[in-house]
C-alpha cells in the first residue's frame, strides 16, 4: 500500500470503515441538511483546502 498523497487521503485511512460509509452516504446524498462531516486530522492545509480536498478524496473513493 502507498502512503497517502494527501493530509486528506490520511485522514479517510485513519477513519473506521464506519466512519467511511457516512462519509460515502453523505456524499452520495448530496443534502444541504446533513453535511460531510469533515474530520479532524494534522494538516499545514487551511480548513477550506482541507475540506476541498477531503471532498476530492470522497469523489475517488465513493
Amino acid at each position: 500500500m502507498q502512503p497517502p498523497r494527501s493530509a486528506a487521503e490520511g485522514a479517510w485511512y485513519a477513519s473506521s470503515q464506519e466512519q467511511r460509509q457516512e462519509y460515502c452516504e453523505a456524499y452520495r446524498a448530496h443534502d444541504p441538511q446533513h453535511p460531510i462531516r469533515i474530520p479532524s486530522y494534522p494538516s499545514a492545509e487551511s480548513e477550506d483546502e482541507f475540506a476541498d480536498n477531503f471532498y476530492n478524496v470522497l469523489k475517488e473513493k465513493c
